[in-house]
């Protein structure tokens, strides 16, 4: 899925945080620090994989 739409940084609950479930300490050897986002999304695309070779494409607007 692919979406497109208008982000913000975000500060997750604990709860949510948990739902993530332990991330890495480091990454190509430095801390990692994450960082969260909120999509409020404005267009959806979906692409499905078939053995056809041919993936089928989905473009939805939502807002």
């Amino acid at each position: 899925m692919q979406f497109t739409g208008t982000a913000q940084l975000v500060e997750p609950t604990t709860a949510e945080l948990e739902l993530f479930g332990p991330g890495p300490h480091f990454v190509d050897g430095e801390v990692f620090d994450p960082v969260h986002l909120c999509i409020e999304p404005q267009f959806i695309t979906v692409r499905s994989l078939s053995g056809s070779g041919n993936p089928e494409r989905l473009c939805r607007h939502v807002r």
